[in-house]
């Protein structure tokens, strides 16, 4: 069996506690998107909330661990999705001898919808991953720069694609929606800078792994 010291522990359970968090923000906003909420009067789907903690992960896990763990987590958590879309779509399929209409209105989405999440998903978080550790190659010091920067250009991307491939021509002013949920996902970048910060106050010294 293989004997780890107490710091590799540490970050051996700091790794696993920062994707399962990755996974839950990833998975939850999936099934959270139904639902509109307002916020300081800008409307936006309730999982907006929930995938901005993807980046705060992706963030944390890069500047402890490196960039190809980062992209590691980003390629592990589009399985994840995918895995977790086929299921739901065959729990929707298999018959229920009760009335199971409730649970098919929450949990059915579009294929365009389904489509939409998925590359806007790949794009913008290999996105995120590439700027930050190209920022923080280039300046190292001041952690709120790249943490900021790779999440609000990132989002940017993930906001334009989603809503584009999932509704260009259903929507009649898509622009708006789109203006209105990039600044909801700029302010919650924002408001994550202290706690990249405090997960990554203390510098985890290991290799990629």
């Amino acid at each position: 069996m293989l004997q780890l010291n107490p710091s590799q522990n540490r970050q051996i359970y700091f790794l696993i506690a920062c994707s399962c968090l990755f996974t839950a923000g990833l998975l939850s906003s999936n099934f959270l998107a139904s639902k509109v909420i307002c916020v300081c009067g800008l409307e936006m789907p309730s999982a907006t909330v929930g995938y901005a903690l993807t980046y705060l992960m992706t963030d944390v896990i890069g500047e402890l661990y490196g960039r190809k763990v980062a992209n590691r987590i980003v390629q592990f958590g589009f399985i994840c999705l995918i895995v977790a879309c086929v299921l739901t779509r065959l729990a929707l399929l298999l018959p229920s001898p009760y009335d199971s209409s409730a649970f098919s209105q929450v949990f059915s989405t579009s294929t365009r919808i389904f489509i939409a999440s998925i590359v806007a998903y790949i794009i913008s978080q290999s996105t995120d991953v590439y700027i930050f550790h190209k920022i923080r190659n280039y300046s190292p010091r001041f952690k709120f720069i790249r943490n900021n920067v790779s999440t609000i250009i990132s989002q940017f991307l993930d906001t334009i694609i989603f809503s584009f491939i999932a509704f260009y021509g259903v929507v009649p002013n898509i622009w708006s929606m789109v203006l209105g949920v990039f600044i909801a996902k700029v302010v919650l970048a924002l408001c994550d800078t202290p706690f990249f910060y405090l997960l990554t106050r203390n510098r985890i010294d290991c290799q990629e792994i």
